[in-house]
């Protein structure tokens, strides 16, 4: 899949997320993804979705494809966490991700 090769994300301090491409090294996406410092991302297994976490106390799943002409830029799912998680990571080919912070913390995808 060498297509995933050529697409990277990064995360800032404002709470942006944007989608680079390294082929044309140009922003084709950014998203306002929380309130604060965007503490980790990281994509889904199959590459359709990515997840953020910061400093707003939130998990955040994204679909990996732009919103359609018009459509507001949503989560796929929002989940409320009880403290600031600092990274996440998700498993190689099940769907199950990890969160580091004060606790670490294993859920569903």
């Amino acid at each position: 899949r060498s297509s995933d090769l050529a697409t990277v994300l990064s995360g800032a301090c404002d709470g942006e997320v944007k989608v680079w491409n390294l082929m044309t090294r140009e922003c084709v996406r950014t998203l306002q993804a929380h309130e604060g410092f965007v503490r980790g991302m990281c994509v889904r297994f199959c590459g359709t979705s990515f997840f953020t976490v910061g400093d707003d106390e939130t998990i955040k799943q994204w679909n990996m494809s732009s919103p359609a002409y018009g459509e507001e830029e949503e989560p796929l799912q929002t989940i409320l966490g009880k403290t600031v998680y600092t990274g996440i990571d998700h498993h190689w080919k099940d769907a199950v991700y990890a969160t580091c912070g004060q606790p670490v913390e294993i859920g569903r995808a």
